[in-house]
């Protein structure tokens, strides 16, 4: 014991010496010369050098392959439980309020088809001349394949049904509003998004990367509340404006409830926002010649971006 204590008093002894010319904690001094000695330790040592790669022989490719095998993408059933897991309920009509299912007669909750269109005599007329002179579809979207006169045509015939300038095309309903909403609000920006809204606009206010503040699902007076806190946080900062967006449903998807329009532009002109309505469910619905939500309530189109998904 006394000669382990005398060698660790030799080896502590010249460190404890050097700390105190050094004016260094003796411990600090310590610690510091342990890293150097593991980093001359380190770049001491041999560089390590992969071997290189030497082709492999047809027999030891052989080998390996005989000695994969996969693993299956889906676990393997016996037939019996195949039949009895398998529960697929086969639709066999048309998309109407009312549809066959299983051989049965059920109503169709999942349809937007609401009025039952797909069945009526002129929409068939027109379906099947535009078949016989396209074929069954162009065989790729419009930003792919490219647009023809159909689409042009059509544009016209909707921003004149709807009294608007223009109208622009999407090639698919739940494309719209993650496509449409990130062109008008951007990172930097403030939306303001109604709790109720589907997840096609949620997903489309994601993509846009803005800044966002939800409020409770048609509560106005929560809208006023944060649109007013926002802007006294303004007057505090004295922070440059940014674009702000109120984004909400005409007639709602998940609720099924309309929006108060009228009340929310009384707020759009008190802190000068920008609306953005998707009003898929409302045109063709609401309003004395199915317009949308906007002629229900008696409100310009043009004060509003209008965007529907059907």
């Amino acid at each position: 014991g006394i000669n382990a204590e005398y060698g660790i008093r030799v080896m502590l002894d010249p460190i404890i010496l050097l700390s105190e010319k050094l004016n260094i904690h003796p411990l600090h001094l310590f610690i510091e010369v342990g890293l150097f000695v593991f980093i001359f330790y380190l770049v001491s040592q041999k560089s390590y050098k992969p071997h290189k790669n030497e082709a492999l022989t047809e027999e030891e490719i052989d080998q390996l392959v005989s000695e994969w095998s996969p693993a299956p993408l889906v676990p393997y059933l016996e037939p019996q439980k195949l039949k009895q897991t398998d529960h697929t309920n086969i639709v066999a009509s048309s998309p109407d309020p009312v549809i066959v299912v299983n051989g049965k007669e059920c109503i169709n909750l999942a349809t937007q088809n609401f009025l039952g269109m797909s069945k009526n005599e002129e929409v068939l007329k027109v379906a099947r001349e535009t078949i016989s002179k396209y074929g069954l579809g162009t065989c790729g979207p419009r930003g792919f394949y490219g647009t023809i006169d159909t689409h042009m045509d059509l544009e016209k015939r909707i921003a004149k049904f709807m009294g608007t300038e223009e109208c622009i095309l999407y090639s698919a309903a739940f494309a719209t509003p993650s496509s449409l909403i990130p062109a008008f609000s951007s990172r930097g920006d403030l939306i303001y998004c109604d709790a109720g809204i589907n997840f096609s606009i949620q997903l489309g206010i994601t993509l846009s990367k803005s800044d966002v503040k939800v409020f409770k699902h048609n509560d106005l007076k929560h809208l006023e509340t944060l649109l007013e806190q926002t802007r006294q946080e303004d007057i505090k900062s004295r922070r440059k404006l940014n674009r702000r967006f109120v984004v909400v449903e005409g007639l709602y998807t998940d609720h099924g409830d309309i929006v108060p329009l009228k009340e929310l532009m009384v707020l759009k002109e008190k802190y000068k926002f920008r609306i953005i309505m998707d009003d898929s469910l409302g045109i063709g619905i609401l309003g004395k010649t199915g317009r949308g939500t906007c002629e229900h309530l008696g409100v310009s189109v043009s004060t509003i971006h209008n965007e529907g998904r059907n």
